[in-house]
């Protein structure tokens, strides 16, 4: 038998296998977010078989979408495609910010904030990024049960999150390789979401206290970023 003809068999079937489950896998995810929209009364929007749906609605008082992102690769040969998953937070800051890792870095990076921290957390790795606008306000925000939040967001190295606030618009984000296929799965990443996002909303009052601190002149005293004392239970799954 011709060596090149074995080549091509396996090639062949190769993709065909590649096809066939990439064809599986998107029929599961599409009947898992179809179930989680009936589920929670989101809408759904299908699309061709070769295409993720996309889900948006309010989930537990927050605003969630959910539909797949395509993220260029370094070489900018190629696009990735990853399953996003996005939150509106409620509160209007008084100050800008971003925090993020993974491939929302450099969009953060693309941003016009000034000053950048880093923060005193035991799990904060140094390839993610913290700018803000204002030095004092950001620190003055983010208290232990909010850092413990955010750590939990980003503790994934398969995963990218981000968390971006403007005076008029706050959003948290995660975008996943997985494709959350199963309707178990789907439901307990986004109620943690949520509960993150929720630990990220200004109490009542804050925004004020907020802009008085964002106001006083730069080399004000402000508290220091600690690690929290207890774990919080916002977890992403491993």
């Amino acid at each position: 038998m011709n060596v090149w003809f074995i080549l091509w068999f396996l090639l062949s079937a190769a993709l065909l296998f590649f096809a066939g489950w990439t064809f599986y896998i998107m029929y599961r995810q599409k009947e898992s977010w179809r179930a989680f929209a009936k589920k929670y009364k989101l809408r759904y929007s299908a699309k061709k078989n070769f295409m993720s749906p996309e889900v948006s609605g309010v989930v537990d008082t927050m605003a969630v979408s959910l539909f797949t992102s395509d993220h260029v690769t370094q070489d900018a040969r190629a696009a990735r495609k990853m399953t996003a998953i996005e939150i509106s937070l409620k509160s209007q800051m008084p100050f800008s910010g971003a925090i993020g890792s993974g491939i929302m870095v450099n969009i953060i990076q693309a941003r016009a904030y000034k000053e950048e921290i880093r923060p005193a957390h035991p799990q904060w790795n140094t390839s993610c990024i913290l700018r803000t606008s204002n030095t004092a306000a950001m620190e003055a925000y983010l208290t232990p049960e909010r850092l413990e939040a955010l750590m939990a967001l980003m503790k994934h190295k398969t995963d990218s999150g981000i968390f971006i606030f403007e005076p008029t618009e706050n959003l948290l984000r995660l975008d996943t390789p997985d494709p959350l296929e199963t309707l178990d799965k789907l439901e307990k990443l986004v109620k943690k979401l949520i509960k993150i996002a929720q630990a990220l909303e200004l109490k009542e009052g804050e925004g004020m206290r907020l802009s008085v601190v964002a106001d006083k002149p730069r080399g004000t005293a402000t508290k220091k970023l600690d690690a929290p004392d207890e774990d919080s239970g916002l977890q992403l799954e491993d």
